[in-house]
């Protein structure tokens, strides 16, 4: 009677070319993590700017996006908001009216950075942006 399998050569054959095409196909893989994190990120800031610009229309008052940490440094998250008297931290009353905190976007766990030289971006009530700028998103 014949028994049918494999001899532990052909086993060891096979698993060593199967290691020579995952070591080729590895570093493609991790652009491809690399470009989906970045696509995401900026997808993330797009809807950002889209809700504050909705918010300073709606609201008919200036909406803004700040860095949490503050200055330019966008690299621990942002926060989006209602601010009335320019300081950038949504938690006043001008004239009875109560500035709001609408959403808050965490830095990514890993894989994104940040940069731009721009401090706020802010939509004016008619959903126009007040100051222009540039953002760079760089996986890691």
């Amino acid at each position: 009677m014949y028994e049918q399998g494999f001899t532990i050569i052909e086993l060891m054959v096979t698993l060593a070319i199967a290691a020579i095409i995952i070591s080729f196909a590895a570093p493609s893989f991790k652009e491809v993590i690399d470009n989906n994190r970045v696509s995401s990120r900026v997808n993330d800031f797009i809807a950002s700017l889209a809700l504050a610009k909705s918010e300073a229309v709606k609201r008919n008052a200036s909406a803004q996006i700040v860095p949490t940490a503050g200055g330019n440094d966008w690299s621990d998250g942002y926060k989006i908001g209602i601010d009335l008297n320019g300081n950038n931290l949504f938690d006043d009353i001008v004239d009875g009216v109560a500035e709001k905190t609408l959403k808050i976007i965490d830095a990514p766990k890993s894989g994104t950075t940040v940069n731009s030289t721009m401090t706020k971006i802010e939509y004016n009530s008619f959903g126009g942006i007040t100051d222009a700028g540039t953002f760079e998103f760089d996986a890691n």
